[in-house]
This record gives C-alpha cells, structure tokens and sequence, in this order.
C-alpha cells in the first residue's frame, strides 16, 4: 500500500499490528478479508475493551488499504487480483462524536479568567491562541518554528493529513506569539524539547519548568489546567474539558452564531479536499485563503464584542421629539 500522507503513518502500523494480532499471523492476503473477518475482528477488539470509535478507526484503515491495492491494479496488472470487496455488505458504525462545543459567553469567560498560578495562565493563553489560529492541533501548535512565519502568515503542514495551512495571524494571536516567543521554535515551551536531544540524551537540559519533551507532556499540562479552569468558572460542562474543545468551538460559532458557510469552515479547519472536507466537517459541526481570513476576522470581532447584538441593534433609541411645556 502507497503512502501518501505522513499524518497516516502511525495510525496504519497501528492497524496493522492490531489485524496482525486479531489474525496471529504477520502476512494476510487481501482475499482472506472477508465479511466474517471483519465481522470477528469488530467483535474481538470491542469484547477487549476497545472503544466503538477506535474500531471503527481501524476498520476504516482496512478499508483504506483495499482501496487503494485496487488503485494500483489499475495502473500495475502484474499484481494479484483482489476477488471480493467486503465493504459492500460490512457497514462500519461508530458512535456519535461527544459536543465539545462552548458557546461564545464560554470562550469570553475563559478570555477574561484571572490566573491563580503560572500555568493557568499558559493555559488560558494557548487556548485563545488556538482560537485564533484557526482551532490549531496542539501538536502542530508546539512544533511550529520562527521560520513558518512568512510575510505575517503562518504557513505549515498540519501534522494528522499533511495539509497546508496558510492564516493570516491577527493581532489578537501576534500579541501571543510575541509574548511566548521561543527561540528554536516559534513558542518557548518546545525549546529543548525531546526532538532537539534525540542524538544526545541529556538530562535536566530544561532552561525552564514550563519547557516539556513533547506535545503529549504539553497537552496533558494544559488539559489539567484546562479542568481548574473549567471548575474556577463553573462551565458545567457534561465531558471533560480539554484542548479539544477549541476546534470544535470555533467551527460552531462560526456556523450557528455567524452563518459562515460549511465551504469557509473548511478551508479553516485544513481538511484535504472538498469531498473529504464536507464530510468531516459536519462533524465540527482551489483554496481560496482570503475568505478563510475573512471568516476568522469575523469570528474574532464577535468574541471582542460584549453582547450578542449587531451594532444597529446596539444603537440606543432615538428620542423622540416633543413640544415644549406651556406655562
């Protein structure tokens, strides 16, 4: 099977140990899937423990696999012949997605929350941040370097689809930047972190506490934190308050609140196509970055705002003209 997005390394060996596994054999021919394989593999991993959606994940990743060993057929004939299609009769199902939504008083909340301690207020910082950088991945947000900044842009390949991304950087989210500014990389949390030390293992090499080895220790300070922020502002949230909130918050505001289109939303969120994008992007509820711009600007003056009025509803009545008293 070709590769064609770094994003999907990890998950495939992940699917491919775990049918490995299930099968108790390392090689597998493509005939040998079948409806009742499919069948006992959903039920093996969901009688271990597994969740629906991970499953279902896996599944999808076969799947993935048959469709593209078929692509190859067509251009490589010297390759065996795939017999069935199992995907015709297995319909994979998963669970809906949980809300992670806030609405826009949340996110003014969280913006104006008053830090008890440093790490609170990192947290606070990197979330509204992530807000305005499009719902940024935490992982992509760390990794980030001085040079993915071009001519007040921020271009980058998002890690999980090996998408582009391209965000004019508003001066909500500059402020930010500069006040977090690292030195190898663009925030100073990643400054000697684990990808620099690879090739010599050296231990207290931190120049600070709030620096970490990678995304993983990071995301796990700021979903902790994330928690004391949730119950110091008594959001009430039915889910565990977490870094994820973030994006799926940005695209509900935008689609409920400012009726920026699901074509718009996307081109934010950096889904691969417009196929793939459409689809997904229910879920959040030719590029053209100029509207993604635009749709982000919008989205940033409505959480600036202190109500959810438009400025013509905003506007005081005018008075209305009366006759003077007689005496």
């Amino acid at each position: 099977m070709k590769i064609t997005q770094k994003g999907s390394v990890t998950p495939l060996e992940t699917t491919l140990k775990n049918v490995s596994d299930f099968w108790g054999k390392s090689k597998l021919d493509f005939n040998e899937i079948n409806v009742r394989f499919l069948e006992l593999f959903e039920a093996h991993y969901l009688e271990k423990g597994r969740k629906r959606n991970s499953v279902a994940f896996y599944l999808r990743y076969i799947r993935t696999m048959f469709n593209d060993a078929i692509d190859e057929l067509n251009t490589n004939p010297a390759r065996p012949v795939i017999m069935n299609y199992p995907f015709r009769k297995f319909k994979i199902v998963g669970e809906a997605t949980k809300n992670r939504n806030l609405p826009i008083e949340s996110i003014r909340k969280i913006r104006d929350f008053f830090p008890a301690t440093k790490r609170q207020e990192i947290t606070r910082d990197v979330f509204l941040l992530q807000f305005y950088l499009f719902g940024i991945n935490i992982k992509d947000l760390f990794y980030l370097k001085p040079e993915d900044i071009v001519s007040g842009r921020l271009q980058f390949d998002r890690f999980k689809t090996d998408r582009p991304y391209n965000i004019f950087i508003e001066p909500e989210a500059s402020r930010l930047l500069e006040k977090y500014k690292g030195e190898k990389y663009l925030l100073w949390f990643a400054d000697n972190c684990m990808e620099e030390r690879k090739e010599v293992r050296k231990l207290r090499t931190r120049n600070s506490e709030y620096q970490y080895k990678d995304q993983r220790a990071f995301n796990k300070m700021i979903n902790t934190n994330l928690k004391a922020i949730h119950d110091k502002l008594e959001l009430n949230l039915s889910v565990p308050f977490s870094s994820y909130f973030v994006r799926h918050s940005f695209s509900t505001i935008m689609r409920t609140d400012l009726g920026i289109s699901k074509d718009d939303i996307s081109l934010c969120l950096g889904h691969v196509s417009p196929e793939q994008s459409m689809k997904v992007t229910g879920i959040y509820i030719n590029e053209d970055f100029a509207r993604a711009d635009k749709a982000n600007r919008k989205l940033i003056d409505y959480l600036n705002k202190d109500t959810k009025v438009d400025d013509k509803q905003a506007k005081p009545p005018r008075k209305k003209k009366t006759s003077p008293a007689v005496a």
